[in-house]
């Protein structure tokens, strides 16, 4: 009895403090079956390192028969996040952030990886919404799709050609557009080659929000805007926030005038529009317009109703009958 009260007394502190994080892989295409064999990084950004987005590698080991493995954290420190990574299929995965306080002996986690699939044929594109503001010399388009992987496997790598080898989408821009630029995501996950957007991210399944924008000039105080559907699209809506510069309009329904934040825009629509199916609007200018700053106050009202559209969807996945 003596020696168990020395042996615990002489425990080095570090022992003491240290953390263990521990987890299991598990495959979401293979009804969450343990995978073994996996390699596991654990990974730690600290308030100095998140400024430049390079997380520190702390662990690197492989997942237990199982699935499960474990991480030691020797100095817990709550201004630290950790995180655990893994490759599988050409695609990364990612745990949810772990914080570790001087408080805590044992954390659970868990990293989902799925199957990867080389084919975009079943990527759906719940609402694909055009936002247009005269920016002056050009017409400001604003482009956010709501896209859809109904499978359980991610998609990557869908699209090789000339330019590109490993895309998994490619969308169209108008002939005239200029200065695209990507938003809401890593740039590096775009390459625009002539007026093709290459999309070189993963869709894991689940819904994925893409968005970018790019000016479309006036050309003798005309501008057709093209959209193309890169896939099959359950809805598409143009929400113009001068409706007296539509000059015509082709596949579109007019829906009328949407108020919102005491604007109001001219929204035009298709339902069920099929990959490759191109929609018009000629745009045709009635006077010099106001040179000064537009808000895009379409941008608050497009993010609401996408956000609206995903949560329909989650709703009716789960509610589905088998």
């Amino acid at each position: 009895m003596k020696k168990g009260w020395l042996l615990f007394f002489f425990v080095p502190v570090p022992l003491l403090c240290q953390v263990l994080i521990q987890g299991q892989a598990v495959n979401g295409s293979k009804d969450s079956t343990a995978v073994s064999g996996l390699r596991i990084v654990l990974q730690r950004m600290m308030p100095q390192t998140a400024e430049t987005g390079m997380p520190e590698k702390t662990a690197d080991l492989l997942s237990g028969r199982d699935g499960r493995f474990e991480c030691t954290v020797p100095q817990p420190d709550s201004t630290a996040h950790y995180f655990v990574t893994s490759e599988h299929q050409g695609a990364w995965y990612f745990s949810e952030l772990i914080t570790v306080e001087a408080t805590s002996r044992r954390i659970p986690t868990r990293i989902v990886i799925f199957d990867s699939c080389r084919s975009a044929s079943q990527i759906v594109t719940l609402m694909h919404h055009i936002i247009v503001e005269d920016n002056g010399s050009a017409l400001l388009v604003r482009e956010m799709r709501m896209l859809s992987n109904p499978l359980n496997r991610t998609i990557l790598a869908a699209v090789q050609d000339e330019h590109e080898s490993a895309a998994t989408l490619m969308f169209q821009l108008p002939a005239a557009a200029r200065g695209f630029t990507p938003e809401n995501a890593d740039p590096d996950a775009f390459a625009l080659h002539g007026h093709t957007v290459y999309f070189k991210g993963v869709l894991e399944p689940g819904s994925h929000q893409l968005s970018f924008v790019y000016e479309l000039p006036w050309q003798d105080g005309r501008a057709d805007l093209t959209v193309i559907a890169a896939t099959e699209t359950r809805s598409l809506d143009f929400f113009v926030a001068d409706a007296g510069q539509v000059a015509s309009t082709s596949r579109l329904v007019d829906h009328g005038p949407f108020t919102i934040r005491d604007r109001t825009f001219a929204r035009y629509g298709g339902r069920d529009v099929p990959a490759g199916q191109a929609l018009r609007i000629r745009f045709e200018r009635k006077s010099q317009p106001d040179t000064g700053e537009h808000p895009y106050y379409a941008l608050g009202l497009t993010g609401g109703l996408l956000l609206v559209a995903l949560m329909v969807y989650e709703l009716k996945k789960r509610n589905r009958v088998p």
